[in-house]
């Protein structure tokens, strides 16, 4: 993917400047964390727009696994997750499938090209994490 931000009135921005930063507590202690990182190379401006947070596994929190997982998230032009890939497992299936089920509900600002909406992808990780 090559740039695909055109507007001149502004320079290029990487989705990793907009971090969007979710954390819910779960079992009064656990959390997961998903975050935009910086984007994959592309000069584009990819927002969250809702990112509802991933639910952390009561059996995996009570079995006090913790881990990343790394998302490839494509998004239309509309903004809406069109695929989510696992780049990087947790090592827990459980816990990557809780990251897969929270980032199909998640809606993003959609990349520009030429001053129009355009697909885009970010990559998220999202940290499953007990204090």
């Amino acid at each position: 993917m090559n740039s695909m931000h055109t507007d001149d009135r502004a320079p290029p921005r990487r989705a990793g400047h907009l971090a969007a930063l979710l954390v819910a507590g779960l079992l009064g202690s656990g959390h997961a964390v998903a975050e935009l990182p910086p984007e994959m190379g592309a000069s584009v401006d990819i927002r969250s727009r809702h990112m509802n947070p991933p639910v952390y596994p009561a059996d995996a929190a009570s079995e006090g696994v913790q881990g990343r997982t790394i998302l490839i998230v494509d998004i239309d032009a509309k903004g809406q997750v069109t695929n989510v890939a696992v780049e990087q497992s947790a090592l827990d299936a459980r816990l990557d499938a809780a990251a897969l089920r929270a980032a199909g509900t998640w809606t993003f600002q959609p990349a520009r090209a030429k001053g129009k909406p355009a697909p885009g992808r970010v990559r998220i990780p999202v940290d499953f994490a007990l204090p």
